[in-house]
C-alpha cells in the first residue's frame, strides 16, 4: 500500500489514522473506544477518521489542506498544496496518531 510513498520518502515511512486539533476544534475525532470497536469488526457507513504519512515524527499529510478547504476556504491558505510538521506548527494543527501501520486500514475494516 506505501509502496510508491517509500520509494520517494524512504522505507521507514508509515501511514497513519488519527484526528487532529484545529483552530480550537478536534476534528475527525473518534475515541479510544470507537477504534476498539472497529479493529474486533464493528462496521460504519462512514468512518469519521484523517490518514496521513509519517516518517519518524515528521508529519506529510498530502490530503489535509483540501480536507480543510471542503469544510471552509477560508480556514487555510489557499497557495498551500500539503502540511508537513513545520507548516502545522505554523498554523496551529495539532496532530493525534491513535493507529499506524502498512496494515492499518484493513485492521479497522475500512479496506479489504
Amino acid at each position: 500500500m506505501l509502496g510508491e510513498a517509500r520509494k520517494l520518502l524512504g522505507n521507514d515511512v508509515r501511514l497513519v489514522i488519527g484526528w487532529f486539533h484545529f483552530q480550537g476544534q478536534p476534528r475527525f475525532f473518534f475515541s479510544d473506544k470507537t477504534l476498539k470497536s472497529w479493529i474486533k469488526g464493528e462496521k460504519k457507513e462512514k468512518y469519521n477518521i484523517h490518514c496521513w504519512l509519517a516518517k519518524g515524527n515528521k508529519i506529510i499529510d498530502l490530503t489535509l489542506v483540501d480536507t480543510i478547504k471542503e469544510i471552509d476556504s477560508s480556514m487555510i491558505d489557499g497557495n498551500l498544496s500539503y502540511v508537513d510538521s513545520d507548516i502545522a506548527n505554523q498554523i496551529g494543527i495539532k496532530y493525534k496518531e491513535k493507529m499506524s501501520g502498512d496494515e492499518v486500514l484493513f485492521k479497522i475494516g475500512l479496506a479489504r
